[in-house]
């Protein structure tokens, strides 16, 4: 497809008939044309999508160094490879179980009018 600065460009698209339809039948309601539908659709995908995808790519999913499984509160802590989870990652494993620890101490609290019971937990 060649685009000429300043013209429009012809679009060949495979769309589902029943999408086609419907979006015919709300167009005609707005007096659009079908093709200013579709470019409004583009531009909102433009807007949406241009800055990137946050995800990363496969490639960097499957380096290890990159991103590892993290433990979610269903976990066994028993049954989780510790000894190949890295440090950086360990330190914020700690982080994110003291925040919830803490988050949920004053939960409680609020439930328990003001009075909270401390449960020492000791973590080396």
């Amino acid at each position: 497809m060649s685009v000429v600065k300043g013209r429009r460009v012809l679009l060949s698209v495979s769309v589902s008939p029943e999408v086609v339809e419907v979006a015919k039948s709300i167009a005609k309601k707005e007096y659009w044309p079908l093709s200013r539908v579709v470019e409004e659709a583009l531009r909102e995908y433009i807007e949406r999508h241009g800055s990137g995808n946050p995800s990363i790519s496969l490639d960097e999913f499957f380096d290890r160094r990159v991103i590892m499984a993290l433990p979610t509160l269903g976990h066994d802590p028993d049954r989780w490879p510790w000894k190949d989870t890295p440090d950086d990652l360990l330190g914020k494993i700690r982080e994110a179980a003291e925040k919830w620890l803490r988050a949920s101490e004053l939960e409680l609290q609020k439930r328990r009018g003001g009075v909270i019971e401390f449960k020492t937990v000791r973590i080396p």
